[in-house]
């Protein structure tokens, strides 16, 4: 077995760059979007999720798109999901393939409707999608005045290099997934999962339990073992889904307990290794007080860590960029190279932890930025939302 090795950026940035190609149309204008997923396959071809609101202001509605990348860098027009789609997950593997699994709020009746969850199977170029296998079918419930009321929720998927797929989903009675060809309770009375799958078959799926966080290991032979405690928390502090990594059993969990006050809002970011057992690493603890200009900061905090080809990890939280930044994306490259994404403002990559490009937003931007490394070129690609309110937002990718 392989010792552990953590890297943790701890000095402070260079000098920023500032991008100079323009950023590339990726959607449509609408009322809102927001950046989801991005990922490359190992020929190229890359896909790009986005979530948001369509239609007029004031009458707008939800939807779900994505739309496929090739390798000569040409984005294709995008599929906008069916209207029932509430939340959604893909995943890009092998030469071309797609997996795409979604919560809907299927009609069944009179102001009622039941939650499904589907696992659909694609091609990227051309973006083309297959008939849903439905994995989950919900009783009937009534639709109040706040809208559905899911009985399903936060689908997730993984895919390994060699086309095993993992799916998982939440209900009230836990955390649910489908293994091999049968659905089973992998997390009981849980919620908040998350799910990484390394490619070679490895698995880890997390969630979070009252006080506790808790998660079960997949081998490479299909086989899940024992739930493990991996921290405890605050029974009422907030608590994210955790960023997760790793591979060959080796595993690192970045975890974000928030709690807030009238004081302000305090966070405490760790990262949690397994190498026998799970120890932890204090990364930051800090309170910040959001005003109106600032509360991106505390919107969506999280702690984040991706595991590079030479075995190594690498953490990065709220605070490691600056004390006014809210952390996006992080991502993993060739030979060991490493990517984050980050908002004060506009949207940021810092490369390595100390190589920091800015500038390439040209519009008004919004947190929530997507980065993935191009397998062809071996350099970061990223994806936001910009636009302005009276013209409306789109995804754009660059720098």
């Amino acid at each position: 077995m392989r010792p552990l090795t953590i890297c943790v950026v701890l000095g402070a940035l260079a000098l920023p760059a500032v991008a100079g190609a323009a950023p590339v149309a990726v959607s449509p204008r609408t009322v809102e979007a927001k950046p989801v997923s991005l990922a490359f396959d190992a020929t190229g071809d890359g896909l790009a999720s986005w979530r948001g609101l369509s239609g007029m202001a004031d009458t707008s509605r939800p939807y779900h798109a994505l739309a496929a990348r090739t390798p000569a860098g040409e984005w294709q027009p995008p599929v906008t999901l069916p209207r029932t789609v509430l939340m959604h997950d893909v995943a890009l593997f092998g030469a071309d393939r797609v997996a795409l699994v979604t919560e809907r709020e299927q009609p069944a009746g009179k102001a009622r409707t039941r939650s499904l969850i589907s696992l659909q199977l694609g091609t990227a170029v051309p973006l083309m999608l297959g008939p849903p296998r439905v994995l989950y079918r919900g009783p009937r419930r009534h639709v109040g005045y706040d809208g559905p009321h899911p009985t399903a929720f936060s689908p997730l998927v993984g895919v390994s290099d060699t086309g095993t797929m993992v799916v998982a989903w939440g209900r009230a009675s836990g955390i649910w997934a489908l293994v091999g060809k049968h659905v089973r309770r992998l997390g009981p009375f849980g919620h908040s999962p998350s799910l990484h799958l390394a490619p070679d078959g490895f698995g880890l799926l997390t969630w979070r339990r009252g006080s506790l966080i808790l998660a079960r290991v997949r081998s490479a032979s299909g086989r899940w073992g024992r739930i493990e405690r991996v921290a405890r928390i605050g029974r009422y502090s907030e608590a994210p889904p955790v960023s997760s990594a790793g591979a060959d059993g080796r595993f690192a969990v970045g975890l974000t307990e928030i709690t807030r006050s009238m004081s302000g809002v305090h966070w405490v970011s760790t990262l949690h290794t397994r190498q026998g057992g799970w120890r932890a690493k204090r990364l930051e603890s800090r309170t910040f007080v959001p005003t109106g200009a600032t509360t991106y900061v505390t919107d969506n905090l999280q702690t984040l860590v991706t595991m590079t080809t030479d075995g190594q990890f690498h953490a990065a939280w709220p605070g490691l960029f600056g004390p006014q930044v809210a952390l996006d994306a992080i991502a993993a490259g060739p030979n060991g190279a490493w990517a984050a994404t980050w908002f004060n403002g506009a949207p940021n990559l810092t490369e390595q932890g100390t190589q920091t490009t800015s500038g390439f937003a040209t519009e008004r931007s919004l947190a929530g930025s997507r980065v993935a490394y191009d397998s062809l070129t071996g350099k970061p690609v990223v994806i936001w939302s910009q636009g302005e309110a009276n013209a409306g937002f789109q995804i754009v990718a660059g720098p």
